[in-house]
Formats: C-alpha cells, sequence, structure tokens
C-alpha cells in the first residue's frame, strides 16, 4: 500500500462519503457530475478543479482548504503568498526546492528549516565576531593618532584669560579660541579634557561641561 494512500483525497472523499451513507451516484448528483468521474476522483485518477473542491467540501462536511491541498494544489491566497515568500528569499527557496524533490513529506521541509536556522546562526556569530575585532582595530587606530598627535604646551594662565566668557559647548566658540592662542583645535580641546573641565564621549562630537571641575570665577 502506498504510504499516502490514507491521506490522499480519493481517500478522504471516499471515507466521507461511507460515513454518510451516500452513493457514488448520489454524491456525483449532489455536486453535478457524472458517477464514472466520482469514481475517478475516489482513485486519483483526475485533478479536480476548485469549484468541484467546493462542492464536495459541502456536500460531504468537509474542510475545503483541506481537500485543496490533498489534491496537490494550492489557495489563490497561499499562491500569492507563496510567490512573494520566493521572491525574498530566492536562495534559501533554491535549497528548500531542492530538499523537497528529494523528499517530499513535512520533515523534510523542518530538516531544511533547521539547517537554515543554523546557518544563519553562524554567519552571525561570524559577523559579531568580525566586528569586535573591527572595533579592536579602530580602538588600536585611535590610540595611534593621539599619540602621534603634536601637543603643544597652553598655559592655565592663558586659557583662563581667553575662555572667560565663552560657551566651552560650542565648538564654533573652541575654534575662535584656538585662533587667539595660535594652536590647533586638537590641542585646545586635549588641555581642556587634561584639566578637567570639558569632557567629550569616545566617538562622539557632544562636548559637556566638567561642573564640579570649573571655577566660576574663570567661566
Amino acid at each position: 500500500m502506498n504510504k499516502y494512500e490514507n491521506r490522499s483525497f480519493g481517500h478522504k472523499i471516499w471515507q466521507s462519503r461511507r460515513k454518510k451513507k451516500l452513493s457514488q451516484r448520489e454524491v456525483a448528483d449532489l455536486i453535478g457530475v457524472d458517477h464514472t468521474y466520482l469514481s475517478k476522483l475516489e482513485n486519483d485518477r483526475v485533478e479536480p478543479s476548485p469549484k468541484i473542491i467546493d462542492a464536495l467540501a459541502k456536500h460531504l462536511d468537509l474542510n475545503a482548504e483541506e481537500l485543496t491541498y490533498l489534491a496537490g494544489k494550492m489557495t489563490q491566497e497561499d499562491s500569492e503568498a507563496f510567490e512573494e515568500l520566493i521572491k525574498a528569499n530566492p536562495q534559501e527557496m533554491v535549497a528548500l526546492f531542492r530538499r523537497v524533490r528529494e523528499n517530499p513529506s513535512l520533515d523534510s521541509l523542518v530538516k531544511t528549516r533547521d539547517e537554515q536556522i543554523a546557518k544563519l546562526q553562524e554567519e552571525n556569530q561570524k559577523l559579531k565576531i568580525q566586528l569586535l575585532e573591527a572595533n579592536s582595530e579602530l580602538n588600536k587606530l585611535e590610540e595611534i593618532l593621539a599619540k602621534t598627535v603634536d601637543i603643544s604646551p597652553i598655559q592655565r594662565s592663558q586659557l583662563q584669560k581667553v575662555v572667560k566668557g565663552r560657551d566651552l559647548t560650542n565648538w564654533r566658540h573652541l575654534y575662535g579660541i584656538a585662533d587667539e592662542l595660535n594652536t590647533t583645535i586638537t590641542n585646545l580641546v586635549y588641555h581642556l579634557q587634561q584639566l578637567g573641565w570639558i569632557k567629550i564621549a569616545k566617538g562622539s562630537k557632544k562636548i559637556s561641561l566638567v561642573q564640579s571641575h570649573l571655577n566660576d570665577d574663570v567661566f
């Protein structure tokens, strides 16, 4: 016996017809076909149309969607959704269809899904490692750049005189101060941070005043 026989379209309608104690002729008359055609349907020798599937579902109290699947078909809604799935995942669908052709069972689909998930998890882990390595290299580069910056001395007294009344959280003001001191903006910001007057978070351009280190008579 074919392992799919007990869940075929023909077996399903034969079984339901017998439960209702209806003859082939009676069911054939209900759905508007010849009884010989119904016999072929019950023996899975012809493919039913959507109209016939709906009629059988109605008169045999069956689920039309289930009958559609048993007939090896899809509903219109399923077809549209499946087309969108293929468009969105072309490579994954190639592997899926290959597996289904080799072994057309639900277990095959589950195995394919698990393999795809494992593959994605592996790729995700590799990306995480690459990101960590990239961040490490960036930190090293920032350290090297900081060491190679030409840091010229600026007297605290000079800074106190020039920054008075200036907004140290405003880059435009900082550039003006740097020009007055004849130094680079990098050098100025370095000294201001070293004195604890301002703070700039790593990787950010936002400047914050460190109030606990400020002298009101200076600012």
